[in-house]
C-alpha cells in the first residue's frame, strides 16, 4: 500500500496533486534520473513573476532563486555552494518550491556546469543536518537511510516524518525504518500511519493492534481511509483472527473491507468466515463474501453487480451457502 494519513497542510498539497495526474513519488526513479543528489542547507528566495511551460502550456509563474550549501554529496560530484533558478506556475498543478531548511534535493547537470531540479513535483525532501557515516552500496541505499532517518529522529518535526514516510512508502528496503518509527514514535495518527503502511506491505509484527486503532480512529479522514485500505491486505494466514474480529465491528465499513481480505487471504478459515459473512446484515459485505468465495473456487459470481445482487438476492445467498466444505477447503 502507497497511500497514507499525512498532516492537514501536506493533506492539501497532495489532494491538489493527485487532482491533476502528478506522478507517483519514487526515490527509485527520482535518484535514477538524477545526475547528482545532495543533501544542504537551503534558502529559497521569491525573485517575481514567470512563465512557465507545463504540458506545452505557457502558464503565470512565480520565479525563485535557491542558494544551497552542500553538507553531503549521495550521488555525482557538486560545488561546496551553488544556486538554482526555476519557475512554479500559480495554478495548483503538484509543483513545489524548494523549501528552506536541511534538504535532500534531486538534480540534473546541465551546461556550463549548472543544475536544474530534477522534478518540481518534488523538488526537496526533509533530511537531517548530520547523520552517521556509512558506506552504502548503491545512491539509492544511501537515499534511503536518509530519508528513514528523518522519519526515526527524535529531533526531526512531525510534519517532516509524515513526509518521510510518504517518500519511503513505495520503497520495499524501507521496511525497517517504518518498523522502529513504529517503535519509537509518540504520537499516535503518526503510528497509526506507519502501522497500515507496514500492513500494506504485507508485515503485520503490528496486525494485533489494528481493531483498537480502528475504534480509536473513527473520524472520516486521510488516516481513517488508509487504515481501512490496508486491511485488504491482510492475506497471511497469522492475521485471520484479527479479520474475524473485525468481522464483528459495528462499523460496516471496516466490515466491508475485512470480508475482501479475505478473497486473497491463504487460511482455509477465511472460507468458513466467508460463508458466514453470507448473513451479515449488510448487502455489500454479503456481496463482497460472494465475491471472495467464486474468486477463491473459481464458480461464477466474481463480477455479480449490486443490483444484480438485489434484485435475486434469496437466490444468491442460498446458493453460496450451500457450498460444502470440500468446496470451501481447496486452499
Amino acid at each position: 500500500m502507497k497511500r497514507f494519513m499525512v498532516s492537514a497542510t501536506l493533506l492539501l498539497w497532495v489532494v491538489a496533486a493527485q487532482a491533476v495526474g502528478v506522478p507517483e513519488l519514487s526515490l527509485s526513479r527520482l535518484t535514477n534520473d538524477s545526475d547528482v543528489v545532495v543533501v544542504g542547507q537551503v534558502v529559497s528566495v521569491e525573485t517575481g513573476q514567470t512563465i512557465v511551460t507545463w504540458r506545452d502550456k505557457q502558464l503565470p509563474g512565480r520565479a525563485y532563486q535557491t542558494t544551497v550549501t552542500v553538507l553531503r554529496v549521495i550521488k555525482g560530484s557538486a560545488p561546496s555552494q551553488f544556486s538554482l533558478q526555476y519557475g512554479i506556475p500559480l495554478q495548483r498543478l503538484g509543483m513545489r518550491q524548494v523549501e528552506n531548511g536541511t534538504r535532500l534535493l534531486f538534480l540534473k547537470r546541465e551546461l556550463n556546469d549548472t543544475f536544474a531540479i530534477t522534478s518540481l513535483y518534488y523538488a526537496s525532501l526533509p533530511a537531517l543536518e548530520s547523520v552517521a557515516s556509512q558506506k552504502y552500496s548503491s545512491p539509492l541505499d544511501a537515499v534511503i537511510s536518509e530519508v528513514g532517518a528523518v522519519l526515526t529522529s527524535s529531533q526531526s518535526a512531525t510534519d517532516d516524518k509524515y513526509r518521510a514516510a510518504w517518500a519511503g512508502a513505495s520503497e520495499e528496503r524501507f521496511t525497517p525504518y517504518l518498523k522502529e518509527g513504529v517503535d519509537s514514535i509518540a504520537d499516535p495518527q503518526l503510528r497509526a500511519t506507519l502501522i497500515a503502511l507496514l500492513i500494506g506491505r504485507g508485515d503485520i509484527s503490528h496486525v494485533d493492534e489494528y481493531p483498537k486503532l480502528l475504534t480509536d480512529f473513527t473520524a472520516q479522514g486521510a488516516l481513517r481511509s488508509n487504515l481501512l485500505a490496508a486491511i485488504r491486505a491482510m492475506k497471511h494466514p497469522a492475521t485471520i483472527p484479527v479479520i474475524s474480529t473485525l468481522l464483528k465491528s459495528s462499523d460496516v465499513e471496516v466490515r466491508r473491507q475485512a470480508v475482501q481480505a479475505l478473497q486473497d487471504n491463504q487460511s482455509p478459515k477465511a472460507d468458513l468466515l466467508l460463508k458466514a459473512s453470507l448473513q451479515d446484515s449488510d448487502l455489500q459485505v454479503q456481496l463482497n463474501a460472494i465475491h471472495g468465495l467464486a474468486k477463491r473456487h473459481n464458480v461464477p459470481g466474481v463480477t455479480l453487480g449490486l443490483q444484480e445482487f438485489s434484485d435475486h438476492h434469496e437466490t444468491y445467498i442460498r446458493n453460496f451457502s450451500k457450498m460444502s466444505v470440500s468446496q470451501t477447503t481447496n486452499r
